[in-house]
């Protein structure tokens, strides 16, 4: 089912997240990755390149995430947190796996 056409609001979400998470890091219900990458590349932007975790960073990750989730002190973007914590099976004891309450 195809959706219709991106909505303002949709655009402004897309150039505020797309650049910093890439497409499965944008907040648009309904709107595939696929769809928001061609969408984002339609409009010109384009993801910046994520400076990778230290190991200092890694550390307070695995020490903190349990208890903080995505507030992790650490100097990415709260979806890239989260998703780096999956990716390394750190799960939030807080708020049930990473996801903020109420999501």
């Amino acid at each position: 089912m195809k959706k219709p056409h991106w909505k303002t609001g949709e655009i402004r979400i897309l150039r505020e997240w797309y650049p910093r998470c890439g497409p499965t890091g944008v907040p648009l219900e309904g709107r595939s990755p696929a769809a928001i990458r061609t969408a984002a590349h339609r409009i010109g932007l384009k993801i910046r390149q994520l400076r990778k975790w230290s190991d200092e960073e890694l550390k307070i990750l695995r020490e903190q995430y349990p208890e903080k989730g995505s507030r992790t002190p650490v100097p990415h973007h709260p979806a890239v947190i989260r998703a780096k914590a999956r990716a390394l099976g750190i799960r939030c004891r807080k708020f049930g796996g990473g996801m903020k309450a109420g999501s």
